[in-house]
């Protein structure tokens, strides 16, 4: 069994779904099952999160933007199904819109938005995706049943980023399963509470649904299909010459989706394919030529890669500012870079310096608000400095055991180029360098071009 997982670009226009077809067309039917695990289509996570925002605020524009969301679905149903099925399609959204224009009333109504309520709003999507692609399989003579996650995933009530109880999903699984085998389309992202309340996964979500099933029923893969030829070298808008690998290991995946690759994939997603061994294959919807790059234990490779994450700031904070554990999961949930640097330049008797994301920064604030009165939006969090402003974090992920030597290595290369580095960072596979961004692009094709180009073998 393969777990394909969908994202929104991926299922977002006609020429995408005809791609799927193709795809699904390579399986033969026989006694292997295909699970395809779906997010929203492209755009509706980011407008659910907007009118949690406008109800929030009491801004009536709320049912506007729901609006846009109902068009962008009956617009894309139009497109991607015959008649009849339209109107179908159209009834069984139109029950489910219903519902949520009911239930969004009375969350303007009442003047407040709670965790649990963020998650039943942003389930949506996944409730709507899923269908669609489910019937235009249907339509196009693919026979794939439809399963809300929320059936058989149950998790603790830590709305936003919410903990799978393995235990009990993995019975509900198997049971499922076993009483209806076949192929499903399966919504990702969301599972439920004990009490049957919608909970939602954290950010990248989907590939963690996609990680449940196929640990639960020991797939051969995972294959995550995107809109880019597996994971490059570099982000080749910054760096012409990067190139896609033919493969990378689980610590170097890790290191960077967290430190800035475009291809995000959930922290708990990659621990968990890697504890138990499952390969994770990242392919290319729009290029299906694409073999993809292959993710695996092995160690065995000399591939490099370098991830770069920008508007970052050097922040201090007074050690009287105690972060909550509910603040840091939040920190984690939406994948916000936020890391001590122990640096000697910045050591402090009273504080501590971070390494913090913008996006992270005014979360920050929004927190831990001055409170002075008539302050409407701190810039940054009580009892800290902003030492330093829009500066760029580049990490390079290895296998390189002896990280020190190629620490150094880096910085003589960089000293002998006259680059500044402000100051580094260690981790498990990176090596993090933070600079001024005004430096960061010629950094980005030096290193590529030294520390890749020299040691890499390029996928043909």
């Amino acid at each position: 069994m393969d777990i394909l997982k969908f994202g929104g670009t991926s299922v977002s226009s006609k020429d995408s779904l005809y791609n799927i077809l193709r795809i699904l067309s390579s399986y033969n039917s026989g006694d292997k099952s295909v699970i395809m695990v779906v997010s929203a289509l492209k755009g509706v996570t980011n407008q659910l999160t907007r009118i949690i925002n406008l109800v929030n605020n009491k801004n009536n524009e709320y049912e506007v933007v729901f609006q846009e969301i109902k068009s962008f679905h009956a617009d894309f149903i139009e497109k991607v199904l015959p008649l009849n099925a339209q109107i179908l399609m159209k009834n069984m959204l139109g029950l489910l819109e219903e519902e949520y224009q009911a239930y969004l009333k009375e969350l303007f109504e009442q003047g407040s938005v709670t965790a649990r309520d963020k998650d039943r709003i942003l389930c949506f999507g996944e409730l709507c995706s899923a269908q669609i692609i489910r019937m235009f399989l249907e339509v196009n003579g693919i026979n794939f049943g439809l399963l809300d996650a929320r059936k058989v995933i149950l998790t603790d009530d830590n709305y936003g980023s919410a903990n799978v109880n393995w235990p009990i999903t993995r019975k509900r699984i198997k049971d499922f399963f076993r009483v209806s085998p076949g192929n499903y389309v399966i919504t990702g992202f969301i599972g439920a509470s004990a009490h049957g309340c919608t909970t939602t996964l954290g950010r990248g979500g989907s590939d963690y649904t996609a990680t449940v099933f196929a640990t639960i029923l020991n797939a051969e893969n995972v294959i995550k299909w995107t809109d880019v030829n597996g994971i490059m070298t570099a982000d080749p808008g910054k760096v012409p010459d990067s190139y896609s690998l033919n493969k990378i290991t689980y610590d170097q995946l890790l290191c960077l989706s967290k430190f800035g690759s475009n291809v995000l994939v959930h922290e708990n997603s990659i621990q968990k394919l890697q504890q138990d061994n499952i390969p994770l294959i990242i392919k290319n919807t729009f290029n299906t030529n694409f073999e993809g790059t292959l993710v695996t234990n092995t160690t065995n490779t000399r591939h490099k890669a370098i991830s770069h994450h920008t508007d970052c700031h050097i922040v201090s904070f007074q050690k009287n500012l105690k972060i909550s554990k509910e603040v840091y999961n939040q920190i984690k949930a939406n994948n916000y870079l936020f890391f001590r640097i122990k640096n000697d330049q910045f050591n402090q008797t009273d504080s501590s310096v971070y390494l913090v994301s913008d996006e992270c920064l005014k979360y920050l604030s929004t927190i831990y608000c001055c409170k002075n009165p008539g302050c409407n939006s701190c810039k940054k969090p009580k009892d800290s400095k902003v030492i330093y402003e829009s500066i760029t974090l580049i990490t390079i992920a290895t296998n390189q055991k002896d990280k020190i030597f190629e620490e150094k290595r880096i910085l003589d290369l960089l000293n002998k180029k006259g680059i500044n580095i402000l100051c580094t960072r260690l981790f498990k596979n990176g090596i993090s360098l933070i600079l001024q961004q005004e430096e960061a692009k010629d950094t980005l094709n030096y290193l590529h071009n030294e520390i890749v180009l020299r040691t890499e073998e390029k996928v043909c």
